[in-house]
């Protein structure tokens, strides 16, 4: 029996996130109101503006179907795009010098308390999308929705950074002898 590699793991949830992504956008469109210009992101930080309950109703019974859909297809992301990030900052870490790998550790692994900020996020709309009235739980979405993107930008950010500077741009790389 073969055993399973860091950088199949990386493929195949990047192939997950970005296919679980690409219908999240799609569902996204049935989602943007004037209310809610941005769809479900509008709504992940609603109690910022203290709208949550206006973005439900502008939303009508079709649009939160939709809503809903989205929420459970996140679950299939949330799971894809920190095991992606994680596995493909584990996948440039022989690249990355010794004086930064304890760094770029710990960016992979922080990249799952994104996925955990995210499902505390969606049990909290899922609550205000059933239950309009259950506004307690506007600020612990937004609050996580804020977290989850601190997270996802520093760890994205940096599988980007040392992916570009460690991997393609070392010196050998696309030269032939």
């Amino acid at each position: 029996m073969s055993s399973v590699s860091v950088k199949q793991i990386f493929w195949v949830s990047l192939a997950t996130a970005l296919i679980s992504l690409l219908a999240l956008a799609a569902i996204d469109m049935h989602l943007r109101t004037p209310v809610s210009p941005a769809g479900i992101v509008s709504f992940e930080v609603c109690a910022y503006s203290s709208s949550c309950a206006d973005i439900v109703e502008s939303w009508g019974p079709h649009a939160r179907l939709m809503a809903a859909l989205s929420l459970g297809i996140d679950y299939l992301f949330m799971a894809a795009y920190p095991a992606a990030i994680c596995f493909g900052l584990l996948t440039v870490l022989p690249y990355v010098p010794h004086r930064i790998r304890n760094l770029t550790v710990v960016a992979a692994w922080s990249a799952w308390l994104a996925g955990v900020a995210d499902a505390v996020e969606n049990f909290c709309l899922a609550r205000m999308l059933v239950l309009p009235s259950a506004q307690e739980f506007a600020w612990p979405a937004s609050l996580s929705a804020t977290v989850k993107f601190v997270f996802l930008g520093y760890t994205l950010g940096w599988l980007i950074v040392t992916y570009v500077c460690f991997v393609l741009l070392r010196p050998g790389v696309g030269k032939t002898s």
